[in-house]
Parts: C-alpha cells; sequence; structure tokens
C-alpha cells in the first residue's frame, strides 16, 4: 500500500510539474571537490564504493518545479545541516541556481527505502530524492 501511495504522489507531482530536471545533467566533479576539499582525493577519486554510490545517486535526484501550496509538508532545504565534515568554511547557498546547486553541501537523506522530497526555500523548486529500491 506504501508503494502505491509514493506511485501516486510521483505521479501527481509530474502532473502539476510545470519542469523536471535531471539533476545528473548539471552535476560535476567541482561539486564533490567544494564538499570534500583536501579530501577529495582520498574520501571519494580512491573510494570505488563512495564513487559507485554518487553514480547511482544522481540518476535518483530530480528537480521538479511546482508551485507552493498552502499548508504543504516538505521539508524545507533550510532545516537541513551541511554536511561541513570534510570542509568546514562550506556556506548555504543565499539563492537558488538550477546550473550551479550543489545538493552534495547539504546532509539529507540520499539513501532511504522510500522518496524524500525537500522544498527549496522561497522558491517554486522541489528535490525529489527516489528511493535506492
Amino acid at each position: 500500500m506504501k508503494k502505491y501511495l509514493v506511485f501516486i504522489f510521483i505521479l501527481s507531482l509530474s502532473a502539476m510539474a510545470q519542469e523536471k530536471i535531471y539533476y545528473k545533467d548539471y552535476f560535476n566533479q567541482e561539486m564533490l571537490k567544494e564538499v570534500y576539499a583536501n579530501h577529495y582525493e582520498s574520501e571519494y577519486l580512491n573510494n570505488i564504493h563512495r564513487k559507485k554510490s554518487v553514480n547511482k545517486l544522481i540518476e535518483r535526484i530530480q528537480f521538479v518545479q511546482t508551485p507552493r501550496e498552502k499548508g504543504e509538508k516538505f521539508v524545507l532545504l533550510s532545516k537541513a545541516k551541511l554536511f561541513d565534515k570534510f570542509n568546514k568554511s562550506l556556506k548555504r547557498d543565499s539563492t537558488f541556481d538550477i546550473n550551479t546547486f550543489n545538493i552534495f553541501k547539504y546532509n539529507l537523506k540520499f539513501f532511504s527505502s522510500r522518496t524524500i522530497v525537500y522544498r527549496i526555500d522561497k522558491t517554486d523548486w522541489l528535490i525529489v530524492i527516489n528511493s535506492q529500491n
């Protein structure tokens, strides 16, 4: 039943959506370099498991443009902590630009068994992280 409800939810997002963009079309290695900083080589380049995880992950991320609705229950991106374990100088984006947005800066639920949706604050954009199942 849960899978059915998630499927209906995603279909309704698609129906309302004005635009759907796949993150893989914007992803670049500089995003990971920003997050891992001096640890980029050891934590990403030389870590085959992390590279595989990232490659699979970017296939599951979409941005969906859909108007905000009163009373919607999406978690706001501003509520997510920064993933600054390797780069303490990371800063939140002050504005959203699809061309430069680095999702890896945020400690989101990337590896959930269900689809997770975040609203990018003060925008009509959602981040949809599809289930890894």
